[in-house]
């Protein structure tokens, strides 16, 4: 992992993914089954975006580079 700076990152996007959506499972309950998955995964993919922004500075690069082309 010392070597290859991709494979680290992909790793850690897997890690955080899974972190997140196990920690969003964890705090919604709701009577219906399809509600707890729906809701879980709409907040663990915002939660996990969030993330990955704050803590990758390729994936911010990327994101702040598709933003400036889409304003042109």
């Amino acid at each position: 992992f010392k070597n290859n700076l991709y494979i680290k990152e992909t790793f850690l996007m897997i890690l955080y993914a899974m972190l997140c959506f196990s920690l969003v499972k964890n705090f919604i309950h709701f009577d219906s089954v399809r509600m707890n998955l729906i809701i879980s995964l709409m907040i663990s993919f915002f939660l996990y975006f969030g993330i990955i922004y704050l803590t990758c500075p390729s994936a911010k690069k990327l994101f702040i580079e598709r933003i400036m082309k889409i304003k042109n």
